[in-house]
């Protein structure tokens, strides 16, 4: 999530919840699977980093719902998802600026929750015991509410904040993906995928760096590194995701359990 440089401790940046956090693996059947047409339902939790960078945390449950499908040479899944957590974490602290403990525009916690929607679809070819999906496009929606999304608007106009009220995503990017199965087991299947996207709105406005002079754009790359893993019905994944800031890199970590049915 987190995707500005900071410019001063002092400063304060406020970005949607799931913002470059919101895209997650969506599973298909493998061309070698008996059947080409599955439903999964999966549960799991996310955390990373908000738009303050160390300064603050965010925490989410998800759940997960989708359905997908394999023709000959192309897939495509598609699902809903809710998700509800909370954001906060260090501002309490004040680690960074000792002059800002009392600012009222200064976030403890809020929490938030929402739903949202999810698309995937790949060309691939099979190779021995692989799927090479050597191309596919991800596109997710999702719209934010609770506490968090009231405290953005609250804050908004303020001195020193940096504060995007917009409480609707949309995500899309190229994805890329290898799945194959072990020599003995077509239902012992692994998975590595690729995404690189941005998320599409108002997000991308320059910042007048008061302090250096310089001016600074909000990143929109957002990359995200996929690990798939299934046994019989049971399926998990485990993803990373980063969004260049300037001279870092902000990680986000989610991972998800799930049955195939």
């Amino acid at each position: 999530m987190a995707t500005l440089l900071l410019a001063s401790c002092s400063r304060s940046y406020y970005a949607p919840a799931l913002f470059n956090n919101d895209v997650s693996y969506m599973a298909k059947p493998a061309s070698f699977d008996s059947s080409r047409n599955a439903v999964y339902v999966s549960g799991g939790a996310g955390f990373g980093q908000g738009a303050d960078g160390a300064n603050d945390a965010v925490g989410f449950g998800t759940l997960d719902i989708s359905a997908g499908h394999t023709f000959k040479g192309a897939n495509l899944a598609y699902g809903v998802f809710g998700f509800a957590g909370s954001i906060g974490g260090s501002y309490s602290d004040n680690t960074n600026s000792g002059n800002t403990y009392n600012n009222p525009n200064r976030l403890t916690s809020a929490g938030f929750y929402g739903a949202g929607a999810r698309f995937s679809g790949n060309l691939y070819k099979r190779i021995g015991n692989a799927d090479f999906r050597f191309i596919g496009l991800e596109a997710v929606y999702s719209k934010e509410l609770g506490n968090y999304a009231a405290f953005r608007k609250q804050v908004y106009g303020r001195n020193e904040v940096y504060s995007y009220t917009n409480t609707r995503l949309f995500t899309a990017g190229l994805t890329s993906e290898v799945i194959w199965h072990s020599h003995n087991h077509l239902d012992h299947q692994y998975g590595f995928r690729g995404f690189a996207g941005r998320t599409f709105g108002s997000y991308n406005r320059p910042l007048d760096n008061e302090y250096d002079g310089d001016t600074q754009l909000l990143q929109t790359v957002y990359l995200s590194a996929s690990y798939y893993m299934q046994i019989k019905k049971i399926f998990g994944t485990a993803e990373l995701s980063a969004t260049p800031s300037g001279l870092y890199w902000f990680p986000e970590f989610r991972i998800r359990i799930g049955y195939r049915f």
